[in-house]
């Protein structure tokens, strides 16, 4: 259980302060998520810079551009926080 309750401590952690330092266990949960073959892994594109960011698949491709999604954001630390829990649930197979 305490394995558990550290896990989800490390998550809101990150999802409180994504761009500050981190914590090992913390960056073990993020390297895990961003190792995942990239075919459906969403991702950003800027849109303007330092403004606007649109959320992408990519394609898994090489040299194939991510497919851009109907879905922007105007401040990075809520698009990045959006594109964690996507890729935690898409990892860990939870279809909410």
């Amino acid at each position: 259980m305490k394995t558990k309750n550290k896990f989800k401590k490390n998550i809101v952690n990150f999802l409180n302060k994504p761009f500050s330092k981190q914590s090992l266990d913390t960056l073990k949960i993020l390297n895990k998520l961003r190792s995942v073959k990239t075919k459906g892994k969403f991702c950003l594109i800027c849109i303007k810079k330092f403004k606007v960011w649109q959320l992408a698949e990519m394609s898994g491709e090489r040299g194939k551009p991510a497919k851009p999604l109907n879905k922007y954001f105007n401040n990075l630390e809520e698009a990045e926080k959006f594109v964690f829990n996507l890729r935690f649930k898409n990892i860990n197979n939870i279809n909410k």
